[in-house]
């Protein structure tokens, strides 16, 4: 199911319902065959419809429309958030200042980190009205997702007219191997012409009832803030970390620097230590004493060759190795 393709070929749609000719060819797009059921289907009934729907009219499209060059105020943001280690939470995605009827939007978005994982997205309690159908596409890879609002061909559009209100809710873990740090939860604009010479563009985008009005709305990112307690305060409410953990560096592969990151639950001597694929001794990145707490250790790899490396942590009671690949 190809959601890259969905908003532009929805919003097609919509002006073909207006009555407008959409795209530079001035080519209409294709009506939905219809028939079927009269009544709203459940999602998983309605996800069929919606794949033949999108694959009859995006060939009758053109894939890159136009933004319309007018004024719109409208602002989708994402909250920020602290958290910890092995916390599950949501993060709101809200629109604020929106002074038009949008009957459809698409909002791609990166969740960068080794530490988080994204669960699901939610839209329930949201603004969206029942005539709009939910879409996701996770890429676990790549840590991106792509939120999208779709008008369900088998009802009458019922736009979002609310000016402000949430807009769906992406739920997160936290690994229990979290460092201390910022994670931005930001917006992606990325555009690429095709081989026809069409510009195709991955972007922040919404659309009025007409299909004829595509504006890119203000952004807002939100921040994640990991705090990982590493001493008990005056309070009593500070924590130690519970147990030895040697986390896997990321980015992997890497090229040339990762970061490395080790839990210790108490005091100890530490060794952390690189080797290549034949057992040899590349870098000695930590080598003393260190009190419980949580580390990162930064490692270039600079004038290394690319391939496989090991990195082992030994301390007095632990020992752990992992594999990591430069790729250069």
């Amino acid at each position: 199911f190809d959601y890259d393709g969905a908003f532009t070929a929805v919003v097609a749609h919509l002006g073909e319902r207006h009555g407008g000719c959409m795209g530079e060819t001035g080519k209409r797009a294709v009506r939905a065959p219809s028939g079927g059921k009269t009544s709203r289907p459940e999602e998983s009934e309605r996800i069929e419809p919606m794949k033949q729907f999108l694959k009859i009219i995006s060939v009758a499209v053109v894939l890159a429309m136009p933004v319309l060059a007018q004024a719109y105020s409208g602002v989708i943001s994402i909250d920020s958030v602290d958290v910890q280690p092995g916390d599950h939470f949501s993060l709101p995605v809200r629109i604020t200042n929106n002074d038009m009827p949008l009957a459809a939007l698409t909002i791609p978005i990166r969740y960068h980190s080794p530490y988080l994982t994204l669960d699901s997205v939610s839209f329930a309690g949201t603004i969206a009205p029942s005539s709009l159908f939910g879409a996701v596409n996770n890429n676990k890879d790549s840590q991106t997702v792509r939120i999208s609002l779709l008008p369900d061909p088998s009802t009458a559009i019922q736009p979002i007219t609310a000016s402000s209100g949430i807009l769906a809710r992406l739920w997160f873990s936290v690994s229990m191997s979290a460092v201390p740090t910022s994670i931005s939860i930001d917006s992606i604009y990325n555009c690429t012409t095709l081989g026809s010479g069409v510009r195709f563009c991955v972007r922040v985008e919404v659309s009025d009832t007409s299909g004829l009005n595509t504006v890119m709305p203000g952004f807002e990112p939100g921040v994640v803030v990991v705090r990982v307690p590493t001493a008990v305060g005056d309070d009593g409410d500070g924590l130690l970390p519970q147990q030895f953990n040697l986390a896997q560096n990321y980015p992997n592969p890497f090229n040339p620097t990762t970061v490395i990151a080790y839990t210790l639950p108490e005091a100890s001597t530490v060794d952390l230590t690189v080797f290549n694929l034949l057992g040899q001794k590349v870098v000695t990145l930590v080598n003393g004493f260190k009190p419980a707490g949580t580390y990162q250790v930064d490692f270039d790899a600079k004038g290394l060759p690319s391939g496989i490396y090991f990195y082992r942590l030994v301390t007095k009671n632990n020992v752990a190795t992992k594999k990591m690949m430069l790729l250069k």
